[in-house]
């Protein structure tokens, strides 16, 4: 079982503590938050609910059923294209609950919400072209490459190719 909720102020220890037991996990496929980001903490989970309360975008924690954080999943820059309403979705699981099906689920359970809840028509997703298992979450998840798009960005001071994916829910 799999809960999605949006982050709130009393999730901070929760969210830390996840974001430390798992930073070099992430760090070797996605770029570092740095050190700057676990020192001021608290001012980051600040700056994001005020992101949240003005619309910006919209961060959720996925618990199991013991409560534990098992990842995050994030709608950002909502916008409107073509009288669509857009939102980018990033996802991260903890190294523990990776491969086990977990960020599909949270996908997959944030793609209900946006179309639902949210009002959103179309989400998109970029991952990196070396992490086949991040490839696969938006693949299960009825998303489609987007061709044509050839994006180059550094993480940890490596060149990396992306996928582009979008889905219409």
């Amino acid at each position: 079982m799999l809960h999605i909720s949006l982050l709130k102020e009393s999730d901070a220890k929760d969210l830390l503590q996840f974001e430390l037991e798992n930073r070099r996990y992430f760090a070797a496929s996605v770029t570092d938050r740095g050190d700057d980001y676990f020192s001021n903490f608290q001012t980051v989970m600040a700056d994001d609910i005020g992101a949240q309360k003005r619309g910006e975008c919209q961060y959720y924690l996925a618990r199991n059923s013991s409560g534990d954080i098992v990842g995050r999943i994030n709608l950002r820059g909502v916008e409107v294209q073509a009288n669509l309403q857009t939102a980018s979705l990033g996802y991260r699981v903890g190294e523990r609950f990776s491969g086990k099906g977990y960020a599909t689920l949270a996908v997959s359970l944030i793609c209900e919400k946006a179309k639902y809840e949210l009002n959103i028509h179309q989400l998109k997703a970029m991952v990196s072209a070396q992490n086949v298992g991040s490839q696969r979450v938006p693949e299960k998840s009825g998303f489609r490459v987007v061709d044509g798009i050839p994006t180059r960005f550094v993480s940890n001071g490596k060149t990396v190719q992306a996928i582009h994916y979008i889905k219409f829910v």
